[in-house]
């Protein structure tokens, strides 16, 4: 049975807020304490469903049921995971961030990176029962230093819809859609590209 809390779909989760780090070059060392005073002009973007995790679930076979929730908290970790998204997106159930973070959070606990990059970015929004901005910023940047490339991604939009543009943060940006890129993340490309394009 497949799982699909992957590093593609769920980076459809834009992350824009507002970053005022200077001077922090290596994007393999991430600097929570540099990036936590931006969150108060956190303007995020969620996005309720998602076509493409929709049809990968579809095209397996895989569909919200009762009795596939029961799998799921019997302990089978692909079915959180599936479940994680579906309650996230709104895939063949109605949105419910609390349960969506609930899986994700039981995941992460479990070693998921990828999990635990989007426990951060839900809990620095409080899209679901806690919002921590700092210990959000933290969890992000956590899975970042173990190479999650989503975590990346989600860095590299914090720093690229900075409200308050200069060259290092432009280039701070760069430095992390690139390690994005290098693992896995096509989205990270395509946000690069228009960080180049901008004026």
């Amino acid at each position: 049975m497949k799982s699909y809390i992957s590093i593609l779909s769920i980076a459809t989760l834009a992350l824009c807020i507002v970053a005022c780090s200077h001077g922090h070059n290596e994007a393999n060392n991430v600097n929570t304490e540099s990036i936590a005073a931006a969150s108060e002009n956190a303007q995020p973007l969620f996005e309720d469903n998602n076509n493409e995790v929709a049809t990968q679930l579809k095209n397996d076979g895989i569909e919200y049921s009762p009795e596939y929730e029961q799998i799921a908290e019997e302990g089978d970790f692909n079915a959180m995971q599936n479940l994680a998204n579906m309650y996230a997106y709104g895939i063949g159930v109605k949105p419910n961030r609390r349960k969506a973070y609930r899986y994700y959070s039981i995941l992460s606990q479990q070693g998921n990176v990828q999990a635990k990059a989007i426990v951060g970015y839900m809990m620095l929004y409080g899209f679901g029962p806690i919002e921590d901005t700092e210990k959000g910023l933290h969890l992000i940047a956590e899975a970042a230093n173990q190479k999650c490339g989503l975590a990346f991604y989600f860095l590299g939009m914090f720093y690229a819809h900075n409200l308050e543009q200069s060259d290092d943060i432009r280039l701070q940006a760069k430095l992390y859609f690139m390690e994005a890129a290098k693992l896995g993340i096509e989205a990270a490309n395509e946000e690069m590209n228009a960080l180049n394009n901008r004026n």
